[in-house]
Order: structure tokens, then C-alpha cells, then sequence
């Protein structure tokens, strides 16, 4: 499901919380999206990965090469599948993060070695350039991220698809910030995506078109390639027939 770092995977997984969309009749949203890197010194990319995510009568629904989350805001509900194993787990939200909390701090106690020393904490700051940017016919507003006074992130900020009303939308992102910090946690490393001032860049219904993250002289993009306002099908909800529905501990462990 995931890029190689853990940061990329909260991402990823965070998604499925945060990106609630308004229904026009029958019509909801489709978002194409791709991670790539840029290779130092090569002046060409690296493909990471690409993904689909639909939303509809809220319900969301990412699908990855090799997984696929669906969630349902109005039943607080969580589906987690692997298509190639043809197995699903489902959970209540909330559930759902207080299982996969007890996996990490049984995952942190087989790890003897792990650095138990406290980080130091991120002096964050952002910066709005007041830039604005289309991107796909989107106004994008250019935001900066630094963490102890170095940037790490330029983002391109929007609120102008098409967000549910009837969502609480700051709630769903209240969910989405818990499984981040379960994943963080994980990690044993800071990381700004589970800090205050990065979270609070995208209540109110942002989703960022590009953002560019700048580690250790490399950069990686993460960009919205597609956006289609469409009828979508109900079998994109819903788990495939014939699928074996097992425990999230279970499902975890591939």
C-alpha cells in the first residue's frame, strides 16, 4: 500500500478519513494521484506510486496497487481488503485505531533495540507565500513548512473541490490525525505530518493539489494528476464476492 518511508504511509492511510466529498445528485468525486522522486543530479523521476481515490455518499474509498480502504463517514466504518489474497477486515473507526494502537506496542516490545530516548521536539512554522497556482483548474494557494528553521515542505493548498456539507469534515480529520500518530509512534522518529501546526494546514476541508518533501538532498511529490466529477458505481464501496473476511490483527500480519 505504501511508499518506503513511514511518513508515506500515514499519509496514505490518512487519506481514507480526510477526504470526504459533497454529492451533486448522483455524482462524487474521483481523484488520480501519484508519488514520484526526483533523482538527484539526473534532472529525470522516479515512479513511486500511483493510486485512485473515489468519494461518494459519504464513502471513500482509496484504491492501491495492492490494497484497497473504504470508509463510511454516516456508519463510522473502516474496510480494509487485499485483492490478491481475496480477504477483507472491517471495523468500527474508532475500534479500528484502539486494535491497531495495541499491534504497535506489541510491535514496539519485540524491538529491543529500538531508541527509547526522546526526541527532541520540532519547532514548526508556515508560511503562506500568498502564491496562487492552478492546478487541474484549481486555485492552489503556496505554503511553506519548515521544521527548526529549515524547509521541508512547499505545498499547494485548496478548498475549492467540492467538500461535503453534511460531513463534519473537521471530525473526520480528528481521525485521521489519531491514526497518525499511532504510525508516528511506530517510526520512533519526529515527523511534522503528526504535528499540530502541520494538521491544522488542512481543516476546514484543504486538500493539497502538490506537495513537495525535501529529505536528505532528494524530493519527493506527491500531486493530484486527475479530477473527475462523475457518477461512480456502487461496487467501488463494497467488498468483491467471494472475499474471506478476517480479524484486522490477521489482515495486518500481509
Amino acid at each position: 500500500m505504501m511508499r518506503p518511508r513511514v511518513s508515506t504511509a500515514i499519509s496514505v492511510l490518512a487519506a481514507v478519513f480526510f477526504l470526504v466529498f459533497a454529492i451533486d445528485g448522483l455524482c462524487g468525486v474521483v481523484l488520480q494521484k501519484q508519488t514520484y522522486m526526483l533523482i538527484p543530479g539526473k534532472g529525470r523521476t522516479r515512479l513511486l506510486q500511483s493510486w485512485t481515490e473515489y468519494a461518494q455518499g459519504n464513502k471513500v474509498a482509496v484504491y492501491q496497487k495492492n490494497a484497497v480502504f473504504i470508509t463510511d463517514i454516516s456508519t463510522n466504518t473502516l474496510i480494509n481488503i487485499i485483492p490478491s489474497r481475496k480477504i477483507y477486515a472491517v471495523n468500527d473507526i474508532d475500534e479500528f485505531i484502539r486494535k491497531i494502537k495495541k499491534i504497535v506496542e506489541q510491535v514496539k516490545a519485540q524491538q529491543p533495540y529500538q531508541n527509547n530516548t526522546p526526541n527532541a521536539p520540532l519547532n514548526v512554522t508556515v508560511k503562506n507565500t500568498g502564491e496562487i497556482k492552478n492546478f487541474l483548474g484549481y486555485p492552489s494557494e503556496h505554503v511553506e513548512v519548515y521544521t527548526n528553521n529549515k524547509k521541508v515542505r512547499d505545498l499547494w493548498l485548496t478548498d475549492k473541490l467540492p467538500l461535503s456539507k453534511e460531513i463534519n469534515v473537521d471530525k473526520a480529520f480528528e481521525k485521521r490525525a489519531q491514526i497518525e500518530d499511532i504510525f508516528v509512534e511506530l517510526s520512533g522518529t519526529k515527523d511534522v505530518e503528526a504535528t499540530p501546526e502541520y494538521k491544522a494546514l488542512f481543516k476546514g476541508g484543504k486538500i493539497s493539489m502538490m506537495t513537495i518533501s525535501y529529505n536528505l538532498g532528494s524530493e519527493e511529490i506527491e500531486r493530484v494528476t486527475q479530477v473527475e466529477i462523475t457518477q461512480i458505481p456502487q461496487h467501488i464501496f463494497e467488498v468483491p464476492a467471494g472475499f474471506k473476511k478476517v480479524p484486522i490483527e490477521q489482515f495486518m500480519r500481509h
